[in-house]
């Protein structure tokens, strides 16, 4: 073979070898961008040219996964991360919503008519229709429940019905099983799979919540779950399943249990989320402001507190200026001494001199301050004649036309720095939520933390009777 043919032949192999790996990369940059993404694509034939949202799930919170609307034919096509694996609501503005499972799938709807579920098919989609026929089978054994816990206490008395009232009392315990006994049915690594589960431990512990044996068998209630799983973070049911456990142990439970089991509680979810930081810091934010929502003060600061001694817990900068409220503003600290913006009487807050300052942070715009605006109004002078204190308010506003117009006919110290939640008072005082109340004594130190004017008064009142005796 001549040299000349010899290098025509080697470069033409060359070529071939860089052409092949060329075509490989290629594809495997198709194959990469097409996993980027999956999609929903519906046909909702009544509804043309309308907004449709996908919504998921992050813990306590939600996410806009994907916005568009139909066409004039009604159809939409809607992508979603391939990474997110979890539960999302499909929602159709002005008219319904429906709950979808998304699990490295695309998925194919045809819903015609939106009032009606049994029109919703899902033509591709393994997840959805293990999910839609779970949801079924569920659907069916709660109504026939229904009927059996009618009709069981109307046998149990009556000797002749024995054998009846057994049968009911099998088929009871045989409707309570079918949600379990499908999603046994289901592969272990579908989302359906884990969705339905979840459903089904609320379900039970929301039938069992008229028992008080509950809390004293936790793997029957919401104390066995596992927090740190990234099934539940995704689900949608996190908040519902706090929700449930808090209303269930505030109804049932002395002041001393409920306590007790809350701080149960955080530590499961303490450890169980400690190695994920994203996790740990959504929960404890939620429980811990749930806790200060149902007055359970002395809760929520022994959580915070543990949390920033914990070195296993990361709490991120947001959380920790959450948290830290309880260490710098606990009763008996010495209050910061802010400037009185925008008052002509008084330059900082320590200039006010009385026995008491009651001190409020809200805002023209908070729903909660318009409730108690009328009762601060009314204690204003009751107040100032009867314990000595001062109702100072520091408003959250930021548009000066509003708050004059706000402020116009109150009668307690004002002041506004028209910073928002940017102000400096905010900030020193670690106020998060909109009305925030203090109570401070003539030396400037906490000695209550009410969450409304009611609490207030009720603080005040019981204090000087204290001092009197």
């Amino acid at each position: 073979m001549s040299i000349k043919n010899y290098f025509f032949l080697k470069c033409f192999s060359l070529m071939n070898q860089y052409m092949a790996l060329i075509c490989l990369l290629f594809c495997g940059v198709n194959e990469s961008v097409a996993q980027k993404k999956y999609s929903i694509k519906g046909n909702f034939r009544e509804c043309k040219e309308v907004e449709v949202r996908l919504i998921g799930y992050e813990g306590t919170k939600e996410r806009l996964l994907y916005q568009t609307q139909t066409d004039t034919k009604g159809n939409v096509t809607l992508d979603f991360p391939q990474n997110y694996v979890g539960a999302a609501r499909l929602q159709i503005k002005d008219r319904t919503s429906v709950h979808v499972i998304l699990n490295h799938e695309n998925v194919e709807i045809i819903w015609s008519k939106l009032d009606k579920l049994d029109s919703l098919h899902f033509l591709k989609s393994d997840e959805n229709q293990w999910f839609q026929k779970g949801v079924t089978i569920n659907n069916e054994a709660q109504n026939k429940l229904l009927g059996l816990k009618y009709l069981i206490p109307l046998y149990q008395k009556q000797e002749d019905k024995k054998l009846l009232l057994e049968i009911l009392q099998a088929e009871v315990q045989d409707q309570s099983q079918q949600l379990n006994t499908f999603v046994a049915q289901l592969p272990k690594i579908s989302y359906a799979n884990k969705y339905l589960a979840y459903r089904a431990i609320l379900q039970e512990f929301q039938t069992n919540s008229k028992n008080t044996n509950v809390l004293q068998a936790p793997e029957k209630g919401l104390l066995g779950i596992d927090y740190g799983e990234m099934g539940w973070y995704y689900s949608g049911m996190i908040q519902e399943v706090f929700d449930e456990y808090l209303s269930y142990i505030l109804k049932v439970s002395s002041k001393e249990a409920i306590v007790a089991n809350c701080k149960v509680l955080n530590e499961r979810v303490k450890i169980a989320t400690k190695d994920n930081a994203v996790v740990l810091n959504d929960y404890s934010e939620y429980l811990i402001k749930q806790y200060e929502r149902y007055g359970l003060t002395e809760v929520a600061e022994a959580f915070a507190l543990s949390l920033l001694a914990d070195d296993k817990c990361f709490v991120d900068d947001k959380r920790t200026a959450l948290f830290e409220q309880y260490r710098k503003m606990a009763i008996g600290k010495l209050v910061p001494n802010i400037p009185m913006s925008g008052n002509n009487k008084y330059k900082n807050l320590f200039d006010l001199q009385s026995k008491y300052k009651v001190i409020v942070f809200g805002a023209s715009w908070c729903e909660a301050c318009e409730k108690e605006i009328p009762q601060l109004k009314e204690y204003t002078d009751f107040f100032k004649s009867n314990y000595e204190a001062e109702i100072v308010f520091f408003a959250l506003d930021t548009d000066k036309v509003k708050y004059d117009a706000f402020k116009k006919d109150l009668p307690f110290t004002m002041s506004c720095d028209f910073k928002g939640w940017e102000g400096a008072a905010v900030n020193e005082y670690f106020v998060f939520a909109s009305p925030t109340f203090y109570i401070v004594d003539k030396y400037n130190k906490i000695v209550a933390k009410p969450h409304n004017s009611v609490e207030a008064a009720a603080w005040l009142f019981k204090n000087q009777k204290n001092e009197v005796n």
